[in-house]
């Protein structure tokens, strides 16, 4: 459940990054998704090599506390972009009341 909950947030990540029509947040969409990635490379990293160790809590963090925070993300993204929806709609609404014109 974790690698699903991790690689699951990382594809999320990049997927709405890749579909977000503002610049800004799409590349902070990203380097969410990039700092993941290299974090999990660094903990990965430090348990088949000799060369560093990674601070314990720092794996603590990553290891235990991943899926809670991929959980949360998930949750304010999905909750986000339904909320712009939902705002979108009411101003096409209160724009045009009696229905969007033909050509829209």
């Amino acid at each position: 459940m974790w690698l699903v909950s991790y690689y699951g947030t990382v594809l999320c990540l990049l997927a709405a990054s890749s579909l977000d029509p503002q610049r800004k947040r799409a590349r902070l969409l990203r380097w969410w998704a990039f700092a993941l990635v290299w974090s999990g490379w660094y903990v990965g990293m430090a348990h088949q090599t000799s060369v560093w160790t990674a601070q314990p809590v720092f794996e603590w963090i990553f290891v235990v506390q991943t899926p809670v925070l991929a959980k949360f993300l998930l949750c304010f993204l999905g909750g986000r972009y339904v909320y712009e929806e939902m705002s979108r709609r009411r101003r096409l609404k209160a724009a045009y009341p009696d229905g969007l014109p033909e050509g829209a």
